[in-house]
């Protein structure tokens, strides 16, 4: 009988179970050890209340995008098309993560983009609730040089 209450007990101990045991009419508790909750990921969010913005506005961004838009050395000829960039704004405005989505124009055109993104200021950030939350941004940048 002792055999089998240590087999039941070794069983329910590795189990991560609580078992109650009586021997002698001594209660014993054998309980597993408490593990932390792992840390939960910050939530990002397609689509917010408010939307992050470019600081000025749309006609900011674009003054901005027109000025810093550079030819990518590896043209000679002219470039048209679109680059489809996707980042996240965080909390506090900040672009991280930038990726291309889309490449319509090759040639260079892509890694052109995530360098002008990159080199954003820091934009208004999305809201939920009345709160600031990191949120995704897809970005069209047109090329026509």
């Amino acid at each position: 009988m002792k055999k089998l209450i240590v087999t039941f007990t070794i069983f329910f101990l590795f189990s991560g179970k609580t078992i109650f045991s009586q021997s002698n009419n001594d209660k014993i508790i054998i309980r597993a050890p408490e593990t932390a909750a792992p840390e939960k990921e910050p939530e990002i969010y397609d689509r917010a209340e408010i939307m992050p913005s470019f600081v000025g506005g749309m006609d900011s961004l674009k003054t901005y995008i027109s000025r810093n838009l550079q030819r990518p050395e590896t043209t000679a000829g002219s470039l048209e098309g679109n680059v489809m960039v996707k980042f996240i704004v965080d909390k506090k405005g900040n672009i991280k993560e930038p990726a291309v989505l889309k490449d319509l124009v090759g040639n260079g055109a892509a890694a052109e983009a995530l360098r002008l993104v990159r080199s954003m200021p820091k934009w208004l950030p999305g809201k939920q609730n009345g709160q600031a939350v990191n949120t995704f941004y897809t970005l069209a940048i047109h090329f026509k040089l």
